[in-house]
């Protein structure tokens, strides 16, 4: 099963029925709590790993938070080079809340035109197709 299709099935058993749609800004723990797990995907993530060949560091610029499930966010990161440039587009990535650990369910460079343009779950459409 592709990672898209995990966190589907996941976002529809987690989401329920109704609620609340469209994305919040982050409270502050959880704005530290992203930030945290971020950094430490970027160290150890192979995604990342060219990245980080060429020396630059992660910055958290902007995340959402699914107001429909708050196990969902979204988060921009910037590859920033030693004099404090971004030197390469900015990410986006898809996390999910499981178990306390912020978790990267859609990585940098994924097509996210599917979420936008098939049935997907509402808090996934929320993040990624506003």
């Amino acid at each position: 099963m592709t990672r898209i299709a995990c966190i589907a099935a996941a976002a529809l058993v987690l989401a329920g029925c109704g609620g609340a749609h469209g994305v919040r800004p982050p409270s502050a723990a959880e704005r530290g709590a992203i930030t945290h797990w971020v950094d430490r995907w970027w160290r150890i993530d192979p995604g990342f790993s060219a990245v980080r060949k060429l020396g630059l560091r992660d910055v958290v610029t902007r995340i959402r938070i699914s107001r429909g499930d708050r196990h969902f966010a979204a988060v921009n990161v910037e590859a920033i080079d030693r004099h404090g440039k971004q030197a390469l587009e900015t990410a986006q990535l898809g996390l999910v809340l499981v178990a306390g650990k912020w978790t990267i369910a859609i990585g940098p460079g994924t097509d996210l035109s599917e979420i936008c343009t098939a049935p997907s779950p509402r808090p996934l459409v929320d993040l990624f197709c506003r």
